[in-house]
């Protein structure tokens, strides 16, 4: 995974002019950048890089702080101009914290909560790709008030499509994910490379739990190139308690989604351990 990260991030400072450091020149550490991003104002960054340097309590008190400002009043609260089939906004909140947020029902194919339920999943496997994400009612410009999701923004990612990514150039971790969430809209505007770690950035998750559909995750997970680098991953989806499922995707996908989850896991657990026990 680390050299996915490095080959990313190389692309991105060669499409984007931005300073790489030589390979000879010694990696600056993950509890270094993450005071870094914590200076910053980027909480989840730093969050991500806490846990990377197995620091889980600085980690989970930076996640409880970026919680809290996410579900305070915004200071400004403007329409997003991209692209989307959603009805979406960017919530800018204190510490210059910005949110993505998505009306609930603007999408009919793809429910909102969703996106919630993918971001408590990437936290309990570990993924470190989802940004954090809750449900909350926001005020709008035009003087509504809707509920809807909303994820932590992350400045200084750009799309894989604004990089000239293609969806071959999607690491084995989110090809896993995808397949792990069922997920049936990944595409090239919708994973992100952060500029300054090479970390990959999941968003976009509200058409998610489709596991009735063998291609949103059957055909994925066949295509994991190198099932060692999902090993710890891998690891906790097979062994932990179900009840930490429970716990973490009840009220945000219906009971129907949750089995059909829950039985593709079943399987994707059957055949990677064919496929890990051939690399021993």
């Amino acid at each position: 995974m680390k050299q996915i990260q490095h080959l990313l991030l190389c692309v991105f400072c060669v499409l984007t002019g931005c300073q790489g450091s030589d390979s000879g020149q010694e990696a600056v550490s993950d509890r270094v950048r993450a005071e870094a991003h914590l200076k910053a104002g980027r909480y989840q960054e730093a969050a991500w890089a806490f846990f990377r340097a197995e620091d889980t309590v600085r980690a989970e008190a930076v996640l409880d702080r970026l919680e809290g400002i996410l579900e305070s009043s915004p200071v400004l609260v403007e329409a997003w101009v991209g692209m989307g089939i959603s009805e979406n906004y960017i919530a800018t909140f204190s510490d210059s914290v910005r949110g993505f947020f998505k009306v609930a029902a603007s999408d009919p194919e793809g429910p909102v909560e969703r996106e919630v339920a993918v971001y408590r999943l990437d936290r309990l496997l570990g993924f470190g790709m989802t940004p954090m994400t809750l449900m909350r009612t926001l005020r709008l410009p035009d003087g509504r008030t809707v509920k809807g999701s909303l994820n932590y923004f992350v400045v200084g990612a750009k799309t894989a499509d604004a990089l000239g990514l293609k969806t071959v150039d999607q690491p084995d971790g989110l090809i896993f994910l995808d397949a792990v969430i069922g997920n049936s809209d990944r595409h090239v505007g919708n994973w992100m490379i952060d500029g300054d770690t090479g970390d990959v950035i999941a968003i976009d998750h509200n058409r998610t739990f489709y596991h009735e559909l063998g291609w949103t995750w059957w055909k994925r997970v066949q295509t994991v190139g190198d099932p060692s680098s999902i090993r710890v991953i891998y690891h906790r989806l097979k062994t932990l308690p179900e009840t930490a499922f429970k716990e973490a995707l009840d009220g945000w996908i219906d009971p129907a989604q949750y089995q059909a989850f829950w039985n593709a896991r079943k399987v994707m657990i059957s055949y990677l351990d064919g496929r890990i026990e051939d690399l021993k």
